[in-house]
C-alpha cells in the first residue's frame, strides 16, 4: 500500500475509507476484516488490468483485414483469372463479408470522402470481380467469347490526371492458345465525382469513365458500339489504400471490382 500511495495509485483518504469499511464496528482488522480490506483494494485495479490487456491496434486490424481479402481472392482465382467463372459461391459469399470488414477498417482512405483524382492515378490490375456483365462477356471487351480458343488473361486499368485532361486506358490480354495473346486496348476519359448514393442516401465517390476507342490488331472501333465496355463506366469507390482499390456497382452494391496497384506506374 505504501508503494501505491507513493506512486499516486492510491490516496491516503482512499486507504482510510477502505480501511473503515472493511473493519466495520471493530477497532482494528482481524483476519476476516483484513480479507475484506484486501479484496476491496484488489477490486479497484481489476477493471484497469482488464483494460490494459493486449489488443490489436488499428493498423494491425487493417493489415489483417486486407490479408484476409487478398488470401480469399488468391484462392478464388487460382485457376480462374479475376474470378470470371464464378464457380465457388461459398467462397465468393465469404469474400463479400471480408470486403465489408476491409471497407470499415481505419486504413480506408475513401472513407474520408476527400480524395482527388491524383490519389487514385496509377496502373491497376483487376484481380477479382463478380460482375454479371464481365462474366457474360468474359472480360471487358468480350473478345474472349468471339476469338477461337479465346480465354481471358488479364485486365489493367491505367488512370492519369493532368491539368488539362484525365485519361483512362485499359489493356486486356486474351489467350488464344499456343502461347499467343491478343491484346485489346480501350482509351477514354475519366473523372472522380462526389455525389450521394442512390441506394443509401449517403455521400459517395464515383469513378466515371467515358470509353473512346476499342483497338485490337488492325481494328479500331468507337467504344459506343461495344456494349460490354459499359460494365465499368460508373462505379462507387468504396476502399482505397496504397495498393488496393475496391469498387462497387452504382446501383448494385453486391457487384464488386477489386484492383491491385502495379508498381511499374511512373
Amino acid at each position: 500500500l505504501r508503494g501505491m500511495e507513493e506512486g499516486g495509485e492510491l490516496g491516503e483518504d482512499e486507504v482510510r475509507e477502505i480501511y473503515d469499511r472493511a473493519r466495520g464496528e471493530e477497532e482494528g482488522l482481524d483476519a476476516e476484516a483484513f480479507g475484506r480490506f484486501d479484496a476491496m483494494v484488489g477490486e479497484l485495479f481489476e477493471d484497469e488490468d482488464e483494460d490494459e490487456a493486449p489488443t490489436h491496434s488499428d493498423a494491425e486490424a487493417a493489415k489483417e483485414a486486407k490479408a484476409n481479402v487478398m488470401a480469399a481472392i488468391t484462392q478464388l482465382t487460382a485457376s480462374d483469372p479475376a474470378g470470371l467463372a464464378g464457380e465457388d459461391e461459398a467462397g465468393e459469399s465469404r469474400l463479400l463479408s471480408l470486403l465489408e470488414a476491409l471497407e470499415a477498417s481505419p486504413s480506408n482512405r475513401a472513407a474520408s470522402g476527400t480524395l482527388s483524382e491524383p490519389d487514385i492515378c496509377g496502373c491497376w490490375e483487376l484481380v477479382y470481380t463478380n460482375s454479371g456483365m464481365m462474366r457474360f462477356n468474359q472480360g471487358l471487351t468480350g473478345l474472349a467469347t468471339t476469338l477461337p480458343n479465346g480465354k481471358f488473361g488479364s485486365l489493367v486499368q491505367t488512370l492519369t490526371s493532368k491539368s488539362y485532361a484525365s485519361d483512362c486506358a485499359y489493356e486486356e490480354r486474351i489467350a488464344v492458345g499456343g502461347g499467343n495473346d491478343v491484346v485489346a486496348s480501350v482509351d477514354g476519359d475519366w473523372s472522380l465525382k462526389s455525389t450521394t448514393s442512390l441506394l443509401t442516401g449517403e455521400p459517395s465517390l464515383i469513378v466515371s469513365v467515358e470509353p473512346g476507342t476499342v483497338k485490337y490488331g488492325p481494328t479500331a472501333t468507337k467504344a459506343d458500339h461495344w456494349k460490354s465496355v459499359r460494365s465499368m463506366n460508373m462505379l462507387n469507390l468504396v476502399y482505397l489504400d496504397n495498393d488496393v482499390r475496391v469498387m462497387r456497382g452504382n446501383t448494385s452494391t453486391d457487384t464488386v471490382f477489386v484492383f491491385r496497384r502495379q508498381k511499374s506506374f511512373a
